[in-house]
């Protein structure tokens, strides 16, 4: 089945400076039924001590506002690679807060209906032994997929351009995705990764295959991130390749802005880009 709108989710990290509410009903109001939920607060961060009755009422109050609205949950990002988050870290405590922190992510998203939570592999100290971060992250990675294994919730990994000596480019995903060799860990195909490193989407299909799980297009220039439909144009082309693959994972559109109070013009923005398609 050819890849359509309704495919499409929107990366929430744009709505970030706007209540829970308002990026529901801005969503809504342009047609949009996808988002990837962006893991902090105001909408949903696992960085306060909640009691089981605080964290019950905060996930059925998203889960009311998400099916109120007729939108469904692609997947939870959780942003790691740096401090106090990090599983590559060579600090123990560190490493071991990480790891929770995750699995937290994973219960909430089999609450929420998500089939899956987007993370990267984390960094370790730049001068300091890259092998051995490698293994660190291994390690952190091997606990939160046995978990989500339990769960029956998929783990999306994307590589990190935020300086990591971990899993940064198509290679080291491979290598990664393929020595920790579970059912529930996919590759997330993410543009601005592909961009940087000169690689293409057909090449993360060509060596995953239908373990591409996740996708994320975004509109990058050498002058930085453009709302969709500006700049270059990037969405027709990744929409060729994923109907020449019969792909059907998630999707996610990075929508980007160029004011804080531009996020609802830039969901717009993609609606009209899309329909020119």
């Amino acid at each position: 089945m050819a890849i359509s709108f309704d495919d499409f989710a929107v990366y929430t990290f744009y709505y970030i400076h706007n209540n829970f509410e308002t990026m529901v009903n801005s969503l809504k109001k342009n047609g949009i039924h996808n988002v990837e939920l962006y893991a902090n607060a105001p909408h949903l961060c696992e960085m306060y001590e909640y009691t089981k009755e605080e964290k019950a009422d905060i996930l059925a109050n998203i889960k009311k506002k998400l099916n109120d609205a007729e939108i469904k949950l692609s997947c939870i990002f959780v942003p790691l690679g740096d401090c106090p988050t990090n599983l590559a870290s060579e600090n123990g405590e560190v490493n071991e807060f990480s790891v929770n922190y995750v699995l937290r992510f994973l219960e909430d998203a089999k609450f929420l209906g998500a089939k899956g939570i987007l993370i990267d592999a984390g960094t370790g100290v730049l001068d300091h032994n890259a092998e051995e971060a490698w293994m660190r992250s291994e390690r952190s990675l091997k606990r939160i997929v046995e978990a989500a294994e339990k769960l029956g919730v998929n783990v999306y990994l994307v590589p990190s351009l935020n300086g990591s000596n971990v899993v940064y480019d198509l290679p080291s995903l491979t290598k990664m995705i393929y020595s920790i060799g579970s059912g529930n860990l996919y590759a997330c195909a993410d543009a601005s990764v592909i961009s940087f490193n000169k690689e293409s989407i057909a090449d993360y299909f060509r060596i995953f295959g239908d373990k591409v799980g996740h996708v994320r297009i975004g509109n990058y220039t050498a002058a930085g991130e453009l709302i969709e439909g500006n700049g270059k144009k990037m969405l027709a082309q990744y929409i060729d390749v994923m109907n020449c693959y019969h792909y059907q994972g998630a999707i996610t559109i990075d929508i980007n802005w160029d004011h804080l109070d531009s996020t609802d013009y830039a969901s717009r923005k993609f609606v009209e880009t899309f329909s020119k398609i």
